[in-house]
């Protein structure tokens, strides 16, 4: 049918018609026929039995009546199909299989094929409670074992209110997928029933699970804690601006550096603080030795996508910072062009808006900056801020924010204002779906690892672990042989891989229980 437009068609049939003495409308019954290879189309069904199921009928000089009253019961019969519940599913998974079909009754004998195949198919569903005073944290595993799209939601809860809407969730085949909320605790015991439904082939059911409440492990507290010694890390300086700038609702205070790909400008809002990053090739601070002079702008359309493409990323981080409360995620608030008006006209210069750290990165506490008032941190200490690192990015890989985070170091693991370790710069963060091949390879040698998952990161933070314990450019056989195991299971020699993220945090567990708390 892609092939004719609709006058090809007609001059086809009124040749036929013309040649058998066929004496009925042919302009009527192309115009059906036309219509019914288009819905023909969206279910995977070859028109050509149709088309020759016609030619037959006006060579056998059947009555224009008759040929159209069977294109109309075939066009119902396709809108039947379309009508089911998220048949598009279906069919999709129909495509992928490239199953392409003579008829509608082939269809539906597939149709059918499909329904006893699933027939008895279900998700595989547990639920987690944590208790933190009259709050919790419900958490949702799925699992789909099928080769079937389904389709979960909740059909009731008991022991508990949650404090976010439920959603529907639709399980791809073969697939995990998490899901988690806050809740007001009414029992010590939950109990939640979903139903499910598998579109398009009307196979459906009930799954009813509980827990019970429980306390988080002792690890689980210490996420979102602030480590004392950077508590007491004094701020860190930024240069003054001569000529203060604002761009949009943000009045640029002072430039505070630049890294590998952006410069980084304090700004303010409506009293809130802010670090506005914007690309180094769209701007240059002129730097004097009492601060900043000016800022020159350029236009670059490569750093807009850029850009773009890292605020699609801090856009996710932030809803799971958010949602799981987890404050070890730099938070986010916006991104944007600032219009800049030069010579010749107007150029864009594209921003971030990201969290103000004011006490700087963990760099500083692994050069043992003396000016900053730096206490080398205790191992216990060490350990505990891989952790939460490690376990944040767990959320993160859990919750398809991306697979690998893909450059952590020192300087992108920065301190709040109350001694908190925040996870920073996910330029690098590989998404889902997005093979590392597509992405340009980054990211500072010391720390960096080819694996195209969580193991890169685990790399990385093996070596952030020695930095902590023994100092930036110290050697990692330097610490202490407590943990000397843990960094060769993230930095193995050879051809072998570093752990996996989960696997990992589990060995740092152990390490930090074994150290006694401080007293």
């Amino acid at each position: 049918m892609a092939a004719r437009n609709f006058k090809a068609l007609l001059d086809e049939y009124s040749k036929l018609a013309a040649m058998y003495g066929w004496r009925g409308r042919v302009y009527s019954v192309v115009f059906e026929l036309e219509e019914l290879m288009d819905s023909l189309s969206r279910l995977l069904i070859d028109p050509a039995f149709y088309e020759e199921k016609v030619r037959e009928m006006i060579k056998e000089r059947a009555e224009e009546k008759q040929i159209l009253s069977f294109l109309a019961s075939v066009k119902n019969d396709v809108e039947d199909i379309l009508k089911k519940p998220d048949i598009k599913k279906i069919l999709e998974l129909l495509q992928s299989r490239g199953s392409l079909f003579k008829n509608i009754e082939e269809l539906k004998e597939e149709l059918n094929h499909l329904r006893e195949e699933a027939r008895g198919s279900k998700p595989r569903i547990s639920v987690e409670c944590l208790t933190e005073g009259e709050e919790g944290a419900l958490s949702i595993f799925f699992e789909n074992p099928t080769n079937f799209p389904i389709i979960v939601s909740i059909d009731s809860l008991k022991g508990a209110k949650l404090l976010k809407p439920s959603e529907t969730f639709t399980l791809h085949p073969n697939s995990v997928e998490s899901w988690s909320s806050r809740m007001l605790l009414e029992d010590s015991r939950i109990q939640v029933r979903f139903s499910y439904l598998i579109p398009g082939i009307d196979v459906k059911g009930f799954i009813s699970t509980e827990t019970q409440v429980m306390e988080p492990p002792e690890i689980e507290k210490l996420i979102n804690k602030p480590i004392d010694p950077l508590r007491r890390l004094k701020e860190e300086y930024f240069k003054p601006i001569r000529r203060t700038g604002r761009f949009g609702d943000w009045e640029i205070i002072g430039y505070l550096g630049g890294g590998g790909y952006f410069h980084a400008f304090l700004a303010e809002r409506a009293g809130l603080k802010s670090v506005l990053k914007i690309p180094k090739s769209v701007c240059e601070p002129k730097e004097t030795p009492f601060g900043v002079e000016d800022i020159e702008f350029y236009e670059d359309r490569d750093a807009i996508r850029e850009v773009e493409r890292e605020a699609s990323i801090l856009q996710e981080v932030k809803r799971i910072r958010d949602e799981e409360g987890l404050l070890h995620l730099m938070d986010f608030y916006g991104s944007g062009i600032f219009r800049v008006r030069k010579k010749g006209g107007v150029i864009e210069v594209p921003y971030l808006a990201v969290q103000h750290c004011p006490k700087g990165s963990l760099r500083r506490v692994c050069l043992g900056d003396k000016s900053a008032s730096v206490e080398r941190l205790s191992l216990r200490d060490a350990l505990l801020i891989a952790l939460q690192v490690g376990k944040t990015l767990q959320v993160c890989y859990r919750r398809r924010a991306f697979v690998k985070h893909g450059d952590l170091k020192p300087e992108n693991l920065l301190i709040d204002g109350e001694g908190r370790v925040i996870i920073a710069d996910f330029q690098t963060a590989t998404p889902i779906g997005r093979s590392t091949d597509e992405l340009p390879i980054k990211g500072t040698a010391r720390y960096f690892h080819p694996a195209p998952d969580d193991r890169a990161d685990v790399y990385a933070l093996g070596r952030i672990l020695v930095d902590l314990i023994s100092g930036l450019n110290a050697p990692e056989d330097s610490v202490p042989d407590e943990v000397k195991w843990l960094v060769e299971l993230a930095r193995p020699r050879g051809t072998r891989s570093p752990l996996r993220m989960d696997e990992f945090i589990r060995r740092l567990e152990v390490a930090w229980k074994r150290q006694a708390p401080p007293t």
